[in-house]
């Protein structure tokens, strides 16, 4: 079946369910201090620059406004849209070549999956008093910068994989200058992926190496190492706002001081709830995920963005918790990727994993509707004192 109408009807859908999300959230939670940036890259204010590493999300905000005027709330929203398009395309089109649809049923099935894949969150249904402190959430409302992101580090993730079977032909040389793209744009859109995913790409090609597995080292170097390392570097000495220092589990101790008293409490089934979904794909088909290298790279990267959460802290601002962001971003990245997995093994399972699978799936789903609709109209201070 062509998929230019299954593709729009997704881009429909998407529209319809998170316009009402940007209706509310363009102008509360991390919003407001970065709409004043917009403001001021509109106004050509030369002194935003030192204090904004990270313009993705800003760009696109001031470019299309610039370009044909408006209103920049308007904007934000179909700013924010945007990159949510991406991102539903970025999945949708894997997905739909792992599920190889061949009739409209099965093309609606996808694209419903795609949107479910969409609001994952933790099950957090369990603990109805903290449904956010303590948890790695694959997606957040309350900031912007997340929005690139998240489909730059998916392309990204999808693209290095691609590095173990790429062709020796143009091809390769046209995948390791996207990538080097790809890596530049996403810490242009905030750091935190390419802080987890580099260390876990040095353990992923000796992974590779290890398992006497195909892997394009010289890729990865010169598309992803290098070019992420040296602006991540000049990034280092450019702004000096944050400071890392070994700090375990000190950001949750500070929320739960400051926001909730259960922010540091059950981490680790917080954690395991957070993983649901991958634990039960790596259980069901423990062989091939861990021989499969998207698999590998996103369980790597999870694992480097654990340490970086669990156990490290921004001295500058230690109440923010900016290295959650990392876990964050990989627990989306690994969700993504274990949901592509079991969309192509599916059929190879017999009934008693896909159940284990399936219900994993649903926790995750169920805890996405709720988690969305706590947010569909809230206040932030009342999520903030009440909710999270």
């Amino acid at each position: 079946m062509k998929p230019a109408p299954w593709a729009a009807a997704l881009l429909l859908a998407v529209a319809l369910i998170f316009l009402p999300m940007w209706a509310n959230w363009r102008t509360v939670g991390d919003y407001e201090p970065h709409a004043e940036y917009v403001a001021r890259l509109l106004a050509h204010d030369e002194s935003v620059w030192p204090e904004l590493p990270n313009f993705a999300w800003h760009v696109s905000v001031a470019l299309p406004y610039g370009l044909f005027g408006g209103g920049v709330q308007d904007w934000i929203v179909v700013a924010n849209l945007a990159w949510v398009w991406l991102l539903a395309l970025a999945l949708w089109w894997p997905m739909r070549m792992a599920w190889q649809p061949t009739n409209w049923r099965a093309e609606a099935g996808l694209i419903l999956l795609v949107l479910a894949l969409l609001i994952l969150a933790p099950p957090s249904l369990l603990t109805p008093d903290n449904a956010y402190f303590g948890y790695l959430h694959p997606y957040v409302y309350h900031n912007p910068t997340m929005l690139p992101l998240r489909p730059l580090a998916w392309l990204t993730l999808l693209g290095t994989a691609k590095l173990c079977h790429a062709p020796k032909d143009w091809r390769r040389l046209a995948l390791w200058a996207a990538l080097a793209g790809l890596i530049l744009a996403g810490i242009w859109a905030k750091p935190s992926f390419a802080l987890a995913f580099l260390p876990a790409l040095l353990a992923f090609g000796l992974l590779r190496s290890a398992l006497r597995q195909p892997f394009d080292g010289l890729g990865a170097l010169l598309g992803l190492l290098l070019p992420a390392a040296a602006l991540l570097a000049w990034q280092s000495v450019s702004y000096s706002g944050a400071a890392l220092g070994w700090r375990p589990l000190e950001v949750f101790n500070l929320w739960a001081y400051h926001y909730n008293p259960l922010a540091n409490q059950q981490l680790a089934l917080k954690a395991l709830l957070s993983l649901a979904f991958p634990l039960a794909v790596l259980l069901t088909d423990r062989r091939a995920v861990v021989r499969a290298p998207l698999m590998q790279l996103a369980w790597l990267t999870f694992l480097a963005a654990a340490g970086q959460t669990y156990l490290f802290n921004d001295l500058a601002h230690p109440v923010d918790g900016n290295l959650i962001w990392n876990g964050q971003i990989a627990v989306f990245a690994l969700l993504m990727a274990s949901a592509l997995h079991a969309a192509q093994r599916w059929h190879d399972w017999k009934v008693g994993p896909r159940g284990l699978v399936a219900l994993a799936f649903s926790l995750h789903l169920m805890g996405g509707l709720w988690w969305y609709g706590l947010h569909l109209g809230a206040d932030y201070e009342w999520l903030i004192d009440e909710a999270w």
